[in-house]
């Protein structure tokens, strides 16, 4: 018998020797599989005894936990972790009692208006309000007009507002280190260090702006009073912030010290909104040489009852209190047509990169103050 193949033709002998060929490699596929299985079977029973005994390992050493952390509550004996568990549990419920009670006071402060508004009556301030709650007269609820989250603010006492002014003090400013120079910009001499902590936890931002116009102190100071809310810094800003959001910034002034000393708050809108309480001081004195000094400081203030305040409030996610930092403008008569400016800044950074984000800002704050100062003709670089 013969058999045609592509063209071939082929004997009974070649195509049973075929046959038998491939029935070979059947087999031996077959053979192949099955160890593949047998082995893969026997890894899997591997792997599912090594997780059950890492299971038990695992038991075993959180039984160890909490044997080693278990304290005695009375006739019970709870661990640490249940301890911290429960007092969780209890705090969240606290805060929620506290935001329910704190919409029913304001629900129950807009049916007032309504009602009063509906007679006629007068409409007590918030202030007042507040006040009452308190019972010694002071402090009260403050309200941004961009629609920012209000907080309660207290009064600073007159011994935090002594110490505070006398910090801030003629002579606040200080003076920058040789060594820290890390060149010029438009000709500004710039100083900077970063101050981190030993922990790492902390980093702290310390730079000086530094240089000399031609412009009196008069015109100066006459310029700076009416470009007052341009050419006040900053003190802290997040990653995401820009120069040209200067202006979107809540300013909200809160108490006066004196004619020259006020405490405020800044709001920095945002996904997370940065805010700080800061007292804004102007000082004026005369130099030994006979030619005077004026300073601007700014610093970023707090006080327990505040604190207090806002501890009692409950955390918010979407509010960052600044507790501490500052800057100061310093402007030192040379002659009747020459001044020397000085700009200090200091303030709490998340890392390097934003220290770098934070001197971008400072650098473009101290030409917006030069701009108005000298003629663009003048400017140096």
């Amino acid at each position: 018998m013969e058999l045609r193949i592509k063209g071939f033709q082929l004997t009974d002998r070649m195509a049973q020797a075929i046959e038998e060929a491939r029935e070979v490699k059947r087999q031996e596929h077959r053979v192949r599989m099955v160890a593949f299985r047998k082995k893969k079977k026997e890894t899997q029973e591997k792997l599912r005894e090594e997780h059950q005994q890492l299971e038990q390992q695992m038991k075993r050493c959180l039984e160890a936990v909490r044997n080693d952390i278990g304290v005695p509550v009375g006739n019970c004996y709870l661990s640490k972790m249940q301890s911290l568990q429960e007092l969780v549990v209890e705090r969240e419920a606290i805060q929620c009692h506290n935001a329910a009670l704190r919409d029913a006071i304001d629900q129950h402060g807009q049916y007032q208006r309504l009602l009063l508004e509906s007679n006629g009556q007068p409409i007590p301030d918030d202030r007042d309000e507040s006040a009452a709650l308190l019972g010694d007269g002071e402090g009260w609820r403050v309200h941004f007009p961009t629609g920012a989250p209000s907080f309660y603010f207290y009064p600073f006492s007159s011994h935090e507002r002594d110490e505070i002014v006398n910090a801030l003090d003629p002579g606040y400013a200080s003076k920058p280190i040789s060594n820290l120079s890390v060149g010029t910009l438009f000709g500004w001499e710039v100083y900077r260090t970063l101050v981190v902590s030993e922990s790492l936890q902390a980093r702290s931002l310390h730079a000086w702006f530094t240089k000399r116009l031609n412009v009196s102190l008069d015109e100066a100071f006459k310029i700076s009073i009416e470009k007052e809310r341009e050419l006040c810094p900053i003190l802290a800003t997040p990653m995401d912030w820009n120069f040209g959001q200067h202006f979107d910034i809540d300013v909200q002034p809160l108490q006066e010290v004196d004619a020259n000393t006020c405490m405020v708050v800044h709001n920095i809108a945002g996904p997370s909104h940065l805010r700080y309480l800061c007292c804004v001081r102007r000082a004026q004195w005369e130099l030994l040489s006979g030619r005077c000094r004026l300073e601007l400081c700014m610093v970023v203030v707090d006080s327990k009852a505040n604190k207090l305040i806002r501890e009692a409030e409950g955390p918010h996610d979407d509010i960052a209190w600044l507790t501490e930092g500052g800057a100061s403008i310093t402007l030192t008569e040379i002659d009747d047509t020459t001044i020397d400016v000085s700009y200090e800044h200091q303030v709490a950074c998340q890392n390097e990169l934003h220290a770098g984000y934070l001197m971008v800002q400072w650098s473009q704050f101290v030409v917006q103050v030069e701009q108005p100062l000298v003629p663009s003709s003048l400017l140096s670089c």
